[in-house]
Order: C-alpha cells, then sequence, then structure tokens
C-alpha cells in the first residue's frame, strides 16, 4: 500500500439536474405500477370463469370504489400530482403528503386484489392408497 493514491470520482451533477432525475424516475415507476395493475386486471378477464368474476368484481363489483377510487385515484393519480405541487413551491407538506397518498393507495390496492380473489374449486381427487407401515 505503500506509495499508491486513493482516487475518488464523483459526477459533477447539479442539484437540480438530480432532483428531475429523481422526478422523472419516481413518475416512470408510478406509470409502471399503473401498467402492471391494468395488466392483472387485464389478463384476469381473458382467463378462467374464476379470474373473470375476480376482474368483473374489482372493476364492477362491491369492491370497485375502494379499488377505483382510493387504490387507483389516490395512490396512483394524485401522489404524482402532489410530487409536482411538491417540487414547483418547494413544499416539504406536499411531499409528505405525497408519500402518504402512496402508501394508503397501495395498501387498498392489494386489498381490492386480494379481496375479490375467487379461485375454482378444486377437482375431486381420488383419495391416496392407504399403506399400513410396517412395524417389523
Amino acid at each position: 500500500m505503500r506509495g499508491m493514491k486513493v482516487v475518488t470520482v464523483e459526477p459533477r451533477m447539479s442539484p437540480a439536474a438530480a432532483k428531475a432525475d429523481e422526478w422523472v424516475l419516481q413518475i416512470c415507476l408510478l406509470v409502471v405500477n399503473l401498467a402492471l395493475v391494468a395488466t392483472i386486471v387485464v389478463g384476469a378477464r381473458s382467463r378462467d370463469t374464476a379470474s373473470q368474476l375476480s376482474a368483473s368484481l374489482l372493476t364492477r363489483g362491491s369492491i370497485a370504489p375502494v379499488f377505483l377510487a382510493i387504490g387507483v385515484g389516490v395512490g396512483i393519480l394524485a401522489t404524482p400530482v402532489l410530487v409536482v405541487v411538491s417540487l414547483a413551491t418547494g413544499s416539504t407538506a406536499a411531499l409528505v403528503a405525497a408519500g402518504v397518498t402512496d402508501l394508503v393507495g397501495e395498501f387498498f390496492l392489494f386489498f381490492s386484489l386480494l379481496r375479490v380473489g375467487a379461485h375454482p374449486s378444486p377437482r375431486a381427487l381420488p383419495p391416496a392408497p392407504f399403506r399400513a407401515a410396517s412395524l417389523g
């Protein structure tokens, strides 16, 4: 180690550019989240009868207001709006509200997905043959 120098390379990015990159990343992740939820709902509509029932309950059933208003509306659509407000005004309260809306929305999104899970009844399987264990 004698005679060796440690060289540290730090990227030269302005704080404004770093904040803009972070904002773009957050918006992209929320868009990907919305696309994944849409994929789940659309994919469920084209599968078996139980999946179609789940998708129907999710979008038009008794759980639809929770899923659409709180899960999608608050969790996925209101969060980027609050992030933009926070960036435009420099408000920490708007950023905290964005975090809370994201957390609440994600909770109700997954709650709704789990709540409507209808599964086909398992087929009646023949009983397994019983063999007496030999003790000798």
